[in-house]
């Protein structure tokens, strides 16, 4: 079952942020399997950050943007 409000939430965000972009079902599956694959190390947990592979760090954005915040990470 979808939550129709947070895919608006999301599709909003999208807009604002710019670069995010819908994918099919079939590749949305597939990158989130290869994520999984790549940094989780069990898949079944429902909060992957509680089960990452490898190091993590907390980085706080305060009354900033969280997903302009990532953007600038990834850049």
């Amino acid at each position: 079952m979808i939550d129709e409000e947070l895919l608006a939430e999301l599709d909003s965000a999208a807009t604002r942020v710019g670069g995010i972009s819908v994918l099919p079902e079939s590749e949305a599956k597939d990158r989130i399997r290869r994520l999984a694959e790549t940094f989780v190390e069990d898949s079944a947990r429902q909060w992957w950050w509680e089960s990452l592979s490898g190091p993590s760090k907390r980085i706080g954005y305060r009354s900033e943007d969280g997903l302009s915040v990532l953007a600038k990470l990834l850049d």
